[in-house]
């Protein structure tokens, strides 16, 4: 694992005044619709002569939220991937601990696998003592596909979120990250022309976390490294992505629920690498959008392009992949297909279509004859 150097923790920041108000205008931005119907609500149960009761429901609502930021303030950082310990990743767990003291980080709540091929910087609610709640999602494709050098600049880029003190940059992120999330349903079509144009007078401003988060981990690591890291990051998330597309979910479609992803990933890596290679290329000349929550991958890598790794697998050792991996397969199941499947191995839908196909082969010449 490369080492970094001395005292290199995140970069000391200063965000601007007008970036600080410019960060508070957008946020006050989501919040418009909420207002709106709040206004519309008291002023039809005025209209009604029941102004009083509107206030009393307001005033409810506004003790209800109170409550639940208490229970979100006093909970403890929970993620729903599997968390991972010492002794059950003792090299993921060194690599984390490394990056993160030197980043200036001395606890974190958790380190966490995830089933997505990327990595989180997890920042919850500061305690009673101040203290904020964070912690690291690692996903397992990302972690089995990157070297160690990789992954230390990749965590150093989460590192640059945990430690990054721009409280007003941080929210509207995420709540760009929550619109775009919302915006895949149909039931947002009312204010879909709304959220659009929010989502584009705010882009520079969300994605500023995001260069930031960029510029700690080239210190961190030099620029190549870390360019390096965010095409490898790119591979992983093209070969997901084209798994799903054609191998998993149409057997989700016929029913069937893959037991295992990795020999899907593998199947794409050493039998199509082409069409990895034109994604990630795809994704370079990807040109901006509004909903974008990051900046291109053509910045990010510094407008350059890297070969494919040799292989799949990289060369940090994950005990239990099998495992992890038919427990993410069901766990990417049920956040996507919810509906009854039969879950089976890609040995066994091979040894099924094979038997399939012999038996029709079988019945053809008695249908012909007759």
């Amino acid at each position: 694992m490369r080492e970094l150097p001395a005292g290199c923790g995140a970069i000391r920041y200063v965000c601007p005044v007008s970036a600080r108000w410019s960060c508070l205008a957008g946020i006050a931005l989501f919040y418009v619709p909420f207002l709106a119907w709040v206004c519309l609500f008291i002023a039809l149960f005025a209209w009604g002569g029941a102004f009083g009761l509107a206030l009393t429901l307001l005033v409810a609502a506004v003790i209800g939220y109170a409550i639940y930021f208490v229970m979100i303030l006093t909970s403890q950082m929970q993620h729903r991937g599997v968390r991972v310990t010492g002794q059950d990743q003792p090299e993921l767990l060194a690599v984390v601990d490394k990056v993160m003291q030197q980043a200036g980080i001395k606890r974190l709540d958790g380190v966490w696998l995830a089933p997505e091929p990327n990595a989180w910087a997890l920042a919850g609610r500061r305690d009673w003592l101040g203290r904020r709640h964070v912690g690291v999602a690692i996903g397992l494709l990302m972690a089995a596909h990157v070297s160690a050098d990789e992954l230390t600049a990749i965590l150093a880029h989460e590192a640059g979120h945990l430690t990054d003190p721009d409280f007003l940059r941080h929210s509207l992120a995420a709540r760009r990250r929550s619109i775009c999330r919302k915006l895949k349903f149909r039931t947002s079509w009312p204010l879909r022309w709304y959220w659009r144009w929010v989502l584009k007078v705010t882009r520079e401003q969300g994605v500023a976390v995001e260069r930031h988060a960029d510029a700690v981990a080239v210190r961190m690591c030099g620029a190549d490294l870390a360019a390096q890291a965010q095409h490898r990051v790119a591979e992983a998330s093209c070969v997901h992505a084209i798994a799903m597309k054609l191998l998993i979910r149409p057997c989700w479609e016929r029913r069937i629920a893959p037991a295992t992803f990795f020999q899907a990933y593998e199947a794409v890596w050493n039998r199509a690498p082409e069409r990895v290679e034109a994604a990630v290329a795809a994704w370079m000349k990807a040109p901006e959008k509004p909903d974008d929550t990051h900046p291109g991958l053509a910045e990010r890598c510094g407008g350059r392009s890297f070969p494919l790794a040799a292989r799949l697998r990289g060369d940090i050792p994950l005990a239990g992949l099998a495992d992890l991996d038919r427990r993410f397969a069901v766990s990417l199941r049920w956040q996507e297909a919810r509906y009854p499947m039969k879950t089976m191995t890609w040995a066994e839908m091979k040894a099924e279509r094979a038997s399939q196909k012999a038996a029709k082969n079988g019945k053809a010449p008695s249908e012909v004859a007759t």
